[in-house]
Order: C-alpha cells, then structure tokens, then sequence
C-alpha cells in the first residue's frame, strides 16, 4: 500500500466517521442517558435528574432530603431479553426462483449452521445484539474470517458479537429499517497509542 493509497483511507474514515457522528448524535445521547437509567442504584443516582438530586441533597442550601432509588427497570428488561433468547434465532436460506433448488438452500443452511456453531452465536453474538437492541435501540454482530488455529493459516468465517452498539457508525444515507441498503459501516474502538503503531505501521508512516 503507498502513502496516497493509506492517505486517501484515513481521509475517507475520518470523513464518514464525521457524517455519522452529524446524523446519530442525538440518539447516542439517549441511548447514553437509557444506559444510565437501566444500570441506576441507589449508589450512583441514574435515574434522578441532576439538578434535582443537586437540589434534595441541600447543594444550594436548605436541609438535605432522601433520594431513593428503586430500579424496576432492570426486571423488565431482563424478561424482554429472555424471551427473546428463548426462540432460537438464525440465518434460513430459502430458494426462490431463477432455477434454484431446495438442495442448494439446504446445503447452504447447513454451511450457514456450521458457522454459527463454531461461533457458539446463539449464546454470543445474537444475545449481545439483543441487549443492544432493548437498551440501546440497536443491536449489531458482524461476520469476519479469523485463521483456524495458531498452527496453520486456514482460515473460516465467524459471527462476532459486538459489546458495545455506540462504536458502530453506519452509513447516514440508509432509510430502510434494518439499514440494509447501507453501503457501509465501521466499528470505531479506543487503543493505546503504542499498541496502534505496533499494529499498524503504514498508517502511522503516512501521517508522518
């Protein structure tokens, strides 16, 4: 890769990264303040308003007064999820026209099957996704190729889960519901600054 080519990349992240940011940032705000209120106790306060819990603990004078917390949020969520889980979910390939046979989709499925066994999804990557989806609004997992063990260089696909949904930033442009007319998406992760010139060498060239 030359340093036009890695040039042009970064600028081009850098770019889509701005755009997504412009379009969801109100909703990564909410999805911020739904996290705080779910995970509230009476320890951290999430669900009171600042300025009030300011006001009922005397900050501004006056005699301090109780501020109790009783999440009943957690519980429903919780069976929102379990029930979820509970109805297995999972790619079906179905075969529809332009001469496609019921053997093929079977084959298929069963390749499709094979992928998420390995991945253990059910239990990964779709139970995250779940979690994003009550709690945040939106839930992700992505399909990636990873080597098959340390000692060769086979590599197979998996279904990855991914923790967080706020590092996701997808294409602005997309208006179906389940954004599949988008045309791209990245996952945005934090990392040390030695670890990233450790691991990406070229990058760190071209900026210089």
């Amino acid at each position: 890769m030359g340093d036009n080519d890695a040039d042009d990349i970064i600028s081009e992240v850098k770019e889509r990264y701005e755009e997504s940011m412009a379009y969801t940032g109100q909703w990564r705000s909410r999805a911020r303040d739904d996290l705080r209120f779910f995970y509230a106790d009476a320890y951290n306060h999430g669900q009171w308003d600042d300025a009030v819990y300011q006001a009922r603990m005397g900050t501004f004078g006056g005699s301090p007064r109780p501020c109790l917390t009783i999440n009943k949020m957690a519980q429903h969520v919780f069976q929102i999820e379990n029930e979820a889980r509970q109805s297995q979910m999972g790619v079906k390939i179905n075969a529809t026209g332009f001469g496609a046979m019921a053997e093929a989709a079977d084959a298929l499925e069963g390749i499709v099957r094979h992928i998420e066994y390995q991945s253990n999804a059910q239990q990964n990557a779709y139970a995250c996704a779940i979690q994003g989806q009550v709690r945040e609004g939106l839930g992700w997992f992505h399909v990636v190729t990873d080597y098959v063990g340390p000692g060769t260089f086979d590599q197979d696909f998996y279904i990855r889960s991914v923790p967080n949904p706020l590092s996701v930033h997808f294409d602005p442009a997309s208006t179906e519901p389940d954004h599949s007319d988008q045309n791209w998406a990245m996952i945005v992760e934090e990392m040390d600054r030695a670890e990233f010139t450790h691991l990406y060498p070229v990058l760190i060239s071209s900026e210089n």
